[in-house]
């Protein structure tokens, strides 16, 4: 399926093989939860997309920015850090920022398994512990180049112009 102009599509990972980080990520989808958040950051290898802030939308009424978790009883980030060798963080895989995990996420521009996979981050507590990598982007990869191609702060690697992220849906 193509993706129309300025979208992108994410295939999810089977609920089979990463059930409960799909279920977060679909959760928040279902209760509008990324409906005017951004992509602001624009590191080396990936496009993180965040909860911490909000995208002006200039169409009034298209959806209800004031959402907020729990009024929907929304569980945003992973209870354990969930990992397959099947979905393991490839050039244009998704995955969860931080351990546990979410509710940020992050879009893989190269493949990204010695930085994000199994024991990759001694910081983080559990031997074995990797990001939960839940899907890969399988069409509009053109409207992530235009957002990997905007100018950068080039010390943070903050995107200048933050880039809103105006709904997600399932399809």
């Amino acid at each position: 399926m193509p993706a129309p102009d300025n979208t992108f599509i994410v295939e999810l990972a089977p609920v089979e093989k990463m059930p409960h980080s799909v279920h977060v990520f679909l959760d928040a989808v279902h209760h509008k939860f990324w409906h005017g958040k951004t992509f602001w950051l624009n590191a080396h290898h990936l496009l993180l997309a965040s909860s911490r802030f909000q995208y002006a939308l200039k169409e009034e009424g298209a959806w209800n920015s004031s959402i907020h978790p729990d009024d929907v009883h929304l569980t945003l980030s992973t209870s354990f850090s969930e990992y397959s060798q099947e979905y393991s963080h490839s050039s244009w895989t998704v995955g969860f920022a931080g351990r546990p995990g979410g509710p940020d996420f992050y879009i893989n521009k190269h493949d990204n398994k010695h930085l994000h996979g199994p024991n990759r981050q001694p910081h983080h507590l559990l031997e074995g512990d990797a990001d939960s990598c839940f899907g890969a982007v399988s069409a509009g990869f053109e409207t992530l180049q235009k957002v990997d191609a905007m100018a950068v702060n080039e010390e943070t690697r903050e995107i200048a112009q933050p880039v809103g992220i105006l709904k997600a849906v399932i399809l």
